[in-house]
């Protein structure tokens, strides 16, 4: 899994809480960065800050698009902003949109329970009022063109 976000702080909270789920995390504090260490070894998950210094998630977003394989792998824009556009820019890259907050962690556990299969198949998921696209088994490539 491959978390970026250039709050450092709020990078380490969230690294250590997807530890505890097992995860294997890789960090970044920038979308550059991101790219940079996602060239090397593609994850399994991106979790990505909307808005970081040199390309933002949805930047990063984009850029993964281009790339047949790096198109595959589900992402998880994380943001303070409760924005219209960044909802619809997620919606369109079908990548999952959660808003920092109260029910983050909450929402967060479900949503990588989801896309890495986690958990039981019959439980269900609730995202409490989160966004995101369809379930991973009816999920299209992000591409620039949809």
């Amino acid at each position: 899994l491959f978390i970026a976000d250039e709050h450092k702080d709020f990078l380490m909270i969230l690294q250590k809480r997807l530890e505890k789920l097992g995860m294997e995390v890789r960090t970044a504090t920038s979308g550059k960065q991101a790219l940079e260490s996602a060239v090397k070894s593609l994850p399994d998950l991106f979790c990505l800050d909307a808005n970081m210094p040199a390309g933002g998630g949805l930047a990063v977003c984009e850029v993964l698009a281009l790339d047949d394989e790096a198109s595959q792998i589900p992402v998880i824009i994380i943001t303070g902003r409760k924005d219209q556009e960044i909802i619809r820019r997620c919606h369109s890259m079908c990548a999952y949109y959660l808003c920092k907050g109260d029910q983050l962690w909450k929402s967060l556990d479900c949503v990588v329970h989801e896309l890495l299969d986690l958990q039981n198949e019959t439980e269900p998921v609730e995202l409490d009022g989160e966004v995101g696209p369809e379930p991973k088994t009816s999920r299209k490539p992000r591409s620039r063109n949809q």
